[in-house]
């Protein structure tokens, strides 16, 4: 059984088979798409702490320096030893952005971008982009450790 792996509605896929697995320890354990333009595969976010990620490799991606679209689980890392991805069955995560939208990636009123901490830090984030519970505005939430406020549009503005 072959599972695929895309990234958008329009663009190349990588088959990946049923018994197949990527390790972490192994960094040539990279899928590429048919074009160049994507690959997957464990991406280093700190110190022995990685997690299974979707980047651009274009213009120039190295270990370090990759624009990364989607991350699985970004608050539960990885070691850097022993860890494998299997997949089982298929997984649609198209419609569960981390904090970047691809182009025709449908943004809706379940959707939600979770910024990443800072540039390198790809934790979950303090901002939050998402539709309000009438699904007519498109609101910034800052939600930090201590308080939460909405940041865009401002509230007064929408009396």
């Amino acid at each position: 059984m072959a599972f695929v792996l895309c990234v958008g509605p329009y663009s190349s896929c990588v088959c990946f088979y049923a018994g197949s697995s990527l390790s972490v320890e192994s960094a040539s354990d990279v899928l590429t798409s048919p074009d160049g333009i994507f690959s997957t595969g464990f991406h280093p976010v700190g110190q022995n702490a990685y997690s299974f990620a979707i980047w651009f490799n274009k213009p120039s991606c190295n270990a370090t320096s990759c624009t990364v679209v989607w991350m699985a689980n970004r608050d539960q890392l990885v070691n850097g030893k022993g860890s494998k991805l299997c997949l089982q069955k298929l997984r649609e995560s198209y419609d569960s952005p981390t904090d970047t939208l691809l182009p025709l990636q449908p943004f809706t009123e379940n959707s939600r971008l979770i910024l990443s901490k800072s540039q390198g830090n790809y934790l979950s984030g303090y901002y939050q982009l998402y539709f309000d519970t009438n699904n007519v505005v498109l609101c910034l939430l800052y939600k930090g450790p201590e308080f939460s406020s909405l940041y865009w549009p401002s509230p007064w503005l929408l009396r």
